[in-house]
């Protein structure tokens, strides 16, 4: 984010090592202008504020804040608007933390230093204001429809002391009766940006403000979302997270906040102990400094314990977060470090001054061979349509925009209600493979030289880790997995509709009929077929998970999964609206054995289906003529293949070590 343009040279002091400024936000009317002060303090010191979270918004329209001897610094709209609404009419002033005003932006060594802080600074504050914007109707640019007041009312009146049958109940009713205000209010700009999001996760406060209206704690919020995951059920009438790209991290919020043992501290006005990045033994975060984020070193006895072994490893917050917004990709990186582990932060430096495309398959051999994630992390990369001299194919091309929704990353037994399969839970066992191919790859000695390449899945010596997944030649251009070819693709088809996915599926199944040979009977094929499109179940509208699937293919065609309650639309099933994520970006294939399932769309014949050491999913591989090396596709689901009953009658014989370029 480019900094407002208007700078004072006398306003910002320099900093020394571990101090940051606080704004001093003078009282007045409403409609006075802003003046502020900012005064130097010591974070380690344990300073008493607040902290702002908000998007910066538009830097062309620009407002002045006031500060002593008629200095002037320009800021954007929605912040000026954040403070004015913060701003008590009299009194004392309002103490905050905001990273345009509380940062110089225009020195480039003060900011980078700022920004490894901000994980602390957003710990040791007594509360963080998240300002989502203006009311809806106080300004001539609101979309039609889009007044979202009735959802502010339903969270200052709705108490967090309920049961999840009365949140689920009430959501119900809001979705029926206020779908257009919730679209509108989980589309706000605050809900898609990626630097807020750790501002937001770090706090042991978090109040949301809109507007006048008074304040709302953040957790109503979040639970409005997690409770709309069923209320809703990705109703009939669109998607009311469509925009909303924080949705899939607001709905594991908890597991979030115990993977970073944040401590929640009541009003916050007190056990105001911060300990800083030095103190908390943290590594480098960095960032712009313009929409937050950093390093985190944590608070009193939370910081130390995410210091010996909390945080959000990388390899799970990248693909979680891939939707959220920024400017650079280099802050896609960085703006996850003050939430990632010690061993992320060991290994992945924030350094604006390296290559894009190197930082990306950097981050990508380190995700790959990150420990405990069994190459789930295979899952997210591909997509390099063409070989690019600076990226490999099995690297992720992060600055591209993204075509697939959702991954083929099967749910762990057990999940429950929990949607988000790969996130990390604590007290679960590590992802595995099938354990004879892990055993038999396991014994087989590795060809790449790991003297002259880089190691990976075990890291070469991390504790209580047997097997090494994965290896990388020295210079990150190819990858080394061992595994074995399960299949070969012998048939694509690609869509034929790009809406409603209807006909491009029946036209997918008549071709299945006719080639897919490899399932015994019509009932089983078709069984295939409809597991295939949903990723093998569904939810019924009480949230059950139900794997009749080709019953369920039966309903969503005929549109017998869609009910109408006092003239709306309800859907019975979402397995329409899984099949609506899976689609894009896939494409149908038949196999020489005779399976069916999606791939990528740059699938091709001839491309063969793998499966690796340490994890149990299929991959496509395309071999390259004249060689022994493989270009990476991507993931795949072929339902029969992937049971493990195949697997398990492949010859030993053929394991052998993929050099994927």
């Amino acid at each position: 984010m480019d900094p407002p343009s208007i700078r004072s040279s006398t306003v910002f002091q320099p900093l020394q090592d571990g101090q940051i400024r606080l704004l001093q936000l003078q009282p007045g009317p409403r409609t006075a202008p802003l003046r502020c002060r900012l005064d130097t303090v010591s974070l380690a010191g344990r300073p008493h504020y607040e902290a702002l979270s908000y998007a910066w918004g538009d830097p062309q329209h620009l407002h002045h804040v006031t500060f002593p001897g008629d200095e002037e610094i320009g800021v954007t709209t929605n912040l000026h608007s954040a403070l004015v609404h913060l701003r008590r009419e009299v009194g004392r002033p309002r103490t905050l933390w905001v990273d345009a005003l509380s940062i110089n932006q225009t020195d480039a060594a003060e900011k980078g230093a700022q920004v490894q802080m901000m994980g602390d600074i957003f710990r040791g504050a007594a509360k963080t204001w998240i300002w989502l914007g203006e009311e809806a109707g106080s300004s001539d640019d609101d979309e039609e429809g889009a007044d979202d007041n009735a959802i502010v009312d339903y969270l200052l009146r709705h108490h967090e002391e309920t049961t999840d049958s009365d949140d689920d109940a009430a959501a119900r009713t809001l979705a029926d009766t206020s779908f257009p205000a919730l679209r509108h209010f989980f589309s706000r700009p605050w809900f898609r940006r990626l630097w807020i999001l750790q501002e937001a996760l770090l706090s042991r406060r978090p109040v949301a403000k809109v507007g006048a209206r008074s304040p709302i704690p953040f957790v109503r919020i979040v639970r409005l979302r997690q409770a709309l995951v069923f209320g809703n059920l990705g109703n009939a009438r669109g998607d009311v997270f469509e925009r909303c790209y924080m949705a899939s991290c607001m709905r594991e919020w908890d597991a979030l906040r115990a993977c970073l043992l944040v401590d929640d501290d009541g009003d916050g006005d007190d056990d105001r102990a911060v300990t800083t990045e030095a103190e908390a033994g943290g590594g480098g975060g960095g960032g712009g400094g313009g929409e937050g984020g950093g390093e985190g070193g944590g608070r009193g006895a939370a910081a130390a314990a995410g210091a010996a072994g909390g945080g959000w490893p990388l390899v799970f917050a990248m693909p979680m977060t891939e939707q959220l917004e920024c400017s650079l990709f280099a802050d896609r990186v960085f703006a996850l470090l003050g939430l990632a582990t010690a061993h992320d932060r060991a290994r992945v430096k924030a350094d604006y001054a390296k290559p894009l495309a190197r930082l990306q398959v950097e981050v990508c051999a380190h995700m790959i061979a990150s420990p405990g994630n069994g190459l789930a992390a295979l899952h997210t990369m591909g997509g390099v349509e063409e070989k690019d001299e600076e990226r490999s194919s099995w690297a992720r091309d992060w600055s591209r925009p993204k075509k697939v929704r959702w991954h083929f990353i099967r749910r762990r037994e057990g999940a429950g209600r929990d949607i988000w399969s790969i996130l990390p839970k604590h007290g679960q066992e590590e992802r595995k493979g099938y354990a004879w191919l892990d055993d038999r790859a396991g014994a087989l000695p590795w060809k790449m030289d790991e003297e002259k390449g880089a190691s990976g899945g075990s890291d070469g010596g991390d504790p209580g880790v047997e097997l090494q997944l994965a290896r990388f030649s020295g210079d990150l251009k190819t990858l080394a997995l061992k595994g074995v070819v399960a299949d070969t693709v012998s048939a694509v088809r690609v869509r034929v509709d790009a809406d409603g996915h209807q006909s491009t599926c029946e036209s997918w199944k008549g071709f299945a009929r006719e080639q897919a040979t490899g399932y015994g009977s019509r009932e089983d094929l078709d069984e295939a077929f409809g597991n295939a499109l949903s990723r093998g179940s569904y939810r019924d509208d009480q949230g059950n998970v139900l794997t009749s699937c080709a019953q369920a293919y039966g309903a969503w065609i005929k549109g017998e999964d869609v009910t109408i309650e006092k003239s709306k639309k309800r859907s019975v099933i979402d397995y329409g609206h899984r099949v609506n994520r899976l689609l894009p970006g896939r494409a149908f294939v038949v196999t020489e054995k005779g399976f069916l399932g999606l791939a990528p769309e740059k699938v091709a014949e001839g491309d063969v289906v793998c499966f690796f050491m340490g994890c149990s999913d299929p991959f496509v591989l395309r071999p390259l003529q004249g060689k022994h090396t493989f270009l990476f596709v991507g993931e795949t689901y072929i339902p029969g293949i992937m049971d493990g009953e195949w697997i398990a009658r492949a010859d030993e014989q053929k394991v052998t070590e993929f050099w994927i370029e």
